[in-house]
């Protein structure tokens, strides 16, 4: 989503439609920008890790803060947010849904952005206020919004979001379900939690149902 809206693909292959060669000359650069990840879970540290890639200085924000994190350049805690907004080329969410969480980024997280700042959702849909994110869209706010999940799924046909030239919708699809490295990833991870269920030991990936969150995470460096 980042480099579709960073090199205008979006706008490329709807002038495919109508056989239109017309270079656009506008963009913004991923290269050295400013990254905020907001839930730095597996999602999280997989983002990090490709985006280092283009030397993006990449803040972390985690409920409990950590000291060397790879691929992060600085952790920080959900209540330094607000300050760390302005100051954010691109924010990207990858929260799960909890209740400190729920509409997390409403009119006043929003506009607290850069207006030329991406945002991008594929976490949970509820960490945005739709009704919100349309409101500060219509103000002209935000270079781009890119959602691989919104609030209610599948998104209505007439909902506002679909007209938006700056917005990129797909339809909770970047898990890439279909590839067949993932069904194996799934299926052996199945597998040896059976057999850490036999032998009575803890569970990989196990949740914690009051927070919504892994219990424990262990990354790899």
């Amino acid at each position: 989503m980042m480099i579709t809206f960073c090199k205008n693909l979006k706008t490329y292959a709807l002038q495919m439609k109508e056989g239109n060669w017309l270079p656009s000359k506008q963009g913004k650069e991923i290269y050295h920008s400013r990254v905020c990840i907001v839930g730095y879970g597996d999602i999280g540290y997989e983002i990090a890790r490709r985006l280092k890639t283009f030397d993006c200085h990449i803040t972390a924000i985690k409920r409990r803060v950590q000291d060397d994190l790879p691929y992060v350049d600085e952790v920080s805690s959900l209540d330094q947010l607000d300050k760390l907004l302005p100051t954010m080329d691109f924010v990207i969410l990858s929260l799960p849904q909890s209740k400190e969480t729920y509409h997390l980024f409403n009119t006043e997280k929003l506009l607290k952005m850069k207006k030329d700042a991406v945002l991008i959702n594929v976490g949970r849909g509820s960490a945005i206020d739709t009704n919100d994110l349309i409101e500060v869209l219509n103000q002209e706010h935000l270079y781009g919004v890119g959602l691989d999940v919104v609030e209610e799924e599948p998104l209505s046909n007439t909902s506002p979001l679909w007209k938006f030239e700056n917005v990129l919708i797909t339809p909770h699809s970047s898990g890439g379900f279909v590839w067949q490295s993932v069904r194996d990833y799934y299926t052996t991870l199945v597998i040896r939690n059976i057999e850490h269920l036999k032998n009575k030991e803890t569970l990989e990936n196990e949740v914690d149902f009051q927070t919504g969150y892994r219990k424990v995470v262990t990354y790899k460096k």
